[in-house]
């Protein structure tokens, strides 16, 4: 009996030793998941963005600042101004970057292509159905295109997320190609508005902070964006249709200042590049994908429909994509006309 009592007593304290491992190893875990904070000396930095605080762009920016956080051990804090706050519109990020206004922010390719013409020779529209096959593409020619920031604005480019379908919301059914002409259609960028043109509409320039403002007053009939953006800037409760024609795929690019990069730690500098790495593998599509399922719920409760237009609408919306996008290559010379071909070609357009 007291044999049996002694492997009792053994057990139990077998037991209650686990217990005490299975408990350290949890609070010691708890401990290890306490978010980072910025060190007394961190170097601070300000990231440029011209999309609202609500919106998937800004909300995938916060996250590459915070796992940049994380991953400096809280060395470098990275802090992102929404809607334009430090003063410069979206067309002037390139110069503002080249003049270390700011040491890093958002670079949109179709607003930033009046400063740096070869944006406008990558613009596709209507070619590419799918984020997967504009990444390939993009993916061609990203080490020319990152060689010409760098040459042009001193800008070295951490990150490119390839955006959601952009899609065409308007007050009315693109049920034929009649019903796009004279359409006053919100635009962004030169080749956005010349596609827009071609298909005879009225393109017309807004201030990203001033959409809202103009589709409630009729300023303009409509614009081109994503289901996340149009649901995050509460857009459906002026327009009440999506045309679903997937115009193009936003390319967003991160970049910083050359000189501000360089000035930085080389432990620094790789870590801020893991970041970007992890922010184009993996957090900005998991913020986008998350978001356009729910975007697409919301919108259907919200009273939005979503139409497809018929084929000779599509086709005709092709053509336009196909022939812009030729004749700004063949303006741009042979360079611009190896980088389509590289771009077509890896992703399976003809």
């Amino acid at each position: 009996m007291d044999k049996k009592m002694s492997r009792a007593a053994r057990a139990a304290a077998i037991l209650g030793i686990c217990l005490l491992c299975v408990c350290w190893a949890t609070a010691t875990f708890a401990a290890e998941a306490k978010p980072v904070t910025a060190k007394p000396n961190a170097i601070t930095w300000k990231m440029h963005s011209g999309f609202s605080p609500n919106q998937f762009y800004t909300r995938a920016w916060n996250a590459f600042a915070q796992e940049v956080l994380k991953r400096t051990n809280g060395e470098l804090v990275i802090t992102v101004y929404p809607s334009s706050v430090l003063g410069f519109t979206q067309p002037n990020t390139l110069t503002a970057l080249r003049d270390q206004i700011v040491p890093i922010a958002e670079i949109s390719a179709s607003i930033s292509e009046g400063l740096m013409p070869e944006l406008k020779e990558i613009s596709v529209f209507y070619l590419f159905d799918t984020p997967e096959k504009e990444a390939k593409a993009y993916a061609a020619v990203r080490a020319d295109m990152e060689k010409v920031f760098l040459a042009k604005y001193k800008v070295k480019i951490l990150a490119t997320c390839i955006g959601a379908p952009t899609e065409m919301f308007t007050k009315k059914k693109i049920d034929s190609l009649d019903d796009m002409k004279g359409l006053k259609i919100r635009t962004a960028g030169a080749a956005m508005a010349n596609q827009a043109k071609m298909l005879g509409m009225v393109p017309t320039t807004i201030d990203s902070k001033e959409v809202g403002m103009a589709l409630e007053r009729s300023m303009v009939d409509g614009l081109y964006t994503s289901l996340q953006g149009f649901n995050d800037d509460k857009f459906y409760q002026y327009v009440k249709v999506a045309n679903m024609v997937h115009q193009s795929h936003v390319k967003m690019f991160i970049g910083v200042n050359a000189d501000a990069f360089n000035k930085l730690p080389p432990a620094i500098q790789t870590q801020v590049q893991a970041a970007a790495a992890w922010l184009e593998k993996e957090g900005y599509n998991k913020v986008r994908d998350d978001d356009a399922a729910i975007a697409k719920k919301n919108l259907a409760a919200s009273g939005v429909e979503f139409f497809t237009p018929p084929a000779a609408v599509l086709n005709a919306m092709r053509e336009v994509g196909r022939k812009l996008l030729d004749e700004n290559a063949a303006k741009a010379g042979p360079e611009a006309q190896a980088r389509l071909a590289k771009m077509l070609s890896a992703a399976g357009v003809k």
